[in-house]
């Protein structure tokens, strides 16, 4: 008589673009079978753990939180890309928490982990020599058995000898049985116990049609091409009971089966997911810390989008870097035409990362939930989505970077730089932000307008840039506005900053001369000066515009030349003498300037 039959490995739609089954589905499906609980496996991660924990107690059904890890070969044996894959299951909270720590290690969304991290946080995690992509499996297939066997035995101690098992699987595979008796001589000197998975990828006989065109968009190639990556064998569904006893009637395949039981008995899901306290007040705390920082904040957490990282950083110094995270979102497919199965709508296709959620705990994240590092800017980001995290208790708040806020700021820095009194916001009703500013300081709204989208300032009556009076942003001068030079191309910020600094450290420019001679032209290079010529950015010095443009170069050249020579020692243009390059009075017709002017402006 056919017993009951727990699947212990199983791969969901989190396993983005492998897996097909749902998680409602899976866990609808095994209560239609009758069977007492279910593993979730995923590659690496736990992004569907809470999900599926949260649908299988509400069914009745113990949920057996694992993943299969990515782990370093230790035999130098010809693996997965990514890593020999091991199976790991949380015994209890307690594994659980090493479980997420294990998910959270390493750079990007599907971390590698080693022997020695995974001993670390071995407590109260079961794991199994894996299934064929495994360290162990492999070692079979390439007859090199003794090695095997080492490396089994490595896990074994790793895990404690009730926490380890060896895994067997059917899925009519070639080379499976010889890989299989391999694995049972295994478990027979070792003593360790074995137990049978099966290497679930959808829910029913009927997806797989479903999970191999999923494949296939991973790929990025056809169902029809034969080159592409598919699952071998069959049967990687949610086979029932009679289904997997009924697949070898060995003793020791029925006795595997059989101990599905066992090892699901031993899991107390109790506390794995408990909601924990209030975090801390992140609104009262960024709104306080703006204050005094110079960072304007709107409704809400709207902030100057340029200062977002900033309010992120405060946050991370203030409450500790392993207290925030950003939160992770997942991307969905769409129904398309060209989808190669219209039953692919809606499963996860990627991960990524809300684009204004911020998570803040008052302990350690990977405690509660499993993360993973953005590569690139090595940022938190939680396995978790919003919805998830909220449902765990944590404090999840919008940190919206806003242009408005942006524009706003910029309007109140400009007020008080055309010598006007500083706004106190205060006063100003909060429905109208921005109009009400706008009305009472036009010159000063129009300069914050033109430095958000320069290409505004075209019709607009703007003051041409100009190197004694512009900034770098647009500013308001009376009721004027005067061309940043920051939007003027080939002008980076850093020429800016070279420009400004030397003006208000050596003075006001008398003439283009003068103007080469005090700027760092180790910054403020050739072709910056070239397209400040073009703007018209030394009009007020007195210079023709063609003129400046036909002996910028030399001029250029012969100061770099006297300013060497006089590191050297010699004498020169800072010494007293005097260069031979003349403007020559020569100005470009009004077509000429525009096409000049278009090269360099943005309008």
């Amino acid at each position: 008589m056919t017993g009951s039959f727990v699947h212990l490995h199983v791969h969901t739609e989190y396993s983005v673009l492998d897996g097909a089954a749902r998680v409602p589905d899976l866990v609808a499906e095994c209560a239609r079978l009758g069977m007492p609980a279910v593993a979730i496996t995923d590659h690496g991660v736990l992004h569907g753990a809470h999900e599926f924990h949260r649908a299988a107690v509400a069914a009745g059904i113990t949920p057996v939180v694992g993943l299969e890890a990515f782990v370093a070969p230790t035999s130098g044996v010809e693996v997965d890309r990514a890593g020999a894959h091991l199976t790991l299951w949380a015994r209890d909270a307690r594994g659980l928490r090493n479980l997420l720590a294990l998910s959270s290690a390493g750079v990007g969304r599907l971390p590698r982990v080693d022997v020695e991290v995974v001993a670390a946080h071995s407590a109260g995690v079961m794991g199994t020599t894996g299934c064929a992509s495994g360290e162990v499996a492999s070692l079979l297939r390439a007859g090199r058995e003794r090695e095997a066997l080492d490396v089994a035995a490595l896990w074994r101690d790793v895990f404690g000898a009730d926490d380890f098992f060896v895994e067997l699987v059917d899925h009519g595979v070639p080379g499976e049985r010889v890989v299989r008796d391999g694995l049972l001589r295994v478990a027979a000197k070792l003593g360790a116990p074995v137990v049978v998975t099966n290497d679930v990828h959808h829910v029913r006989a009927s997806d797989a049609a479903v999970q191999d065109a999923l494949l296939s968009l991973g790929s990025g190639k056809t169902v029809r091409d034969p080159s592409r990556f598919r699952l071998g064998g069959s049967g990687h569904h949610l086979r029932s009971a009679e289904e997997m006893y009924a697949l070898d009637s060995s003793d020791a395949w029925q006795e595997g089966c059989r101990r599905t039981l066992a090892v699901a008995e031993r899991v107390d899901p109790a506390g794995m997911f408990a909601r924990g306290g209030p975090g801390p007040s992140v609104v009262d705390d960024v709104v306080a810390w703006a204050a005094g920082s110079g960072v304007l904040v709107g409704e809400g957490l709207e902030v100057d989008e340029r200062r977002r990282e900033d309010v992120l950083r405060h946050l991370g110094e203030r409450w500790g870097w392993d207290r925030v995270a950003r939160v992770g979102a997942f991307a969905r497919i769409r129904g398309s035409a060209r989808l190669p199965h219209p039953d692919l709508e809606g499963l996860v296709r990627d991960v990524g990362v809300d684009p204004v959620a911020v998570v803040v705990a008052g302990e350690a994240l990977v405690e509660r939930v499993p993360l993973w590092t953005r590569p690139g800017d090595g940022a938190l980001v939680t396995q978790f989505d919003r919805e998830a995290c909220e449902a765990l208790g944590f404090s999840v708040v919008d940190l919206v970077g806003s242009a408005e806020v942006a524009l706003v700021a910029d309007l109140l820095r400009n007020v008080v730089l055309n010598g006007k009194p500083a706004v106190d916001l205060g006063g100003v009703p909060r429905a109208s932000w921005l109009g009400h500013l706008a009305e009472c300081y036009p010159a000063e709204h129009l300069a914050a307008v033109v430095t958000a989208e320069p290409a505004s300032a075209a019709g607009a009556g703007v003051l041409p840039p100009d190197v004694n009076l512009s900034r770098r942003d647009f500013t308001a001068v009376g009721s004027d506005v005067r061309y940043g030079l920051g939007a003027v191309r080939f002008v980076a910020d850093e020429v800016v900053d070279a420009i400004v600094r030397a003006r208000e450290e050596r003075g006001r420019f008398a003439d283009f001369f003068d103007f080469l001679r005090k700027v760092d032209l180790g910054v403020c290079d050739r072709k910056a000066v070239e397209a400040l010529v073009k703007a018209g950015a030394f009009d007020s010095l007195g210079h023709p515009r063609k003129g400046l443009h036909l002996v910028h170069g030399r001029a250029f050249d012969a100061v770099v030349a006297a300013s060497l020579a006089e590191e050297g020692g010699q004498l020169g243009l800072f010494g007293g003498e005097e260069f031979d390059v003349v403007v020559p009075d020569e100005s470009w017709t009004q077509d000429e300037r525009l096409t000049a002017e278009r090269e360099v402006l943005s309008f």
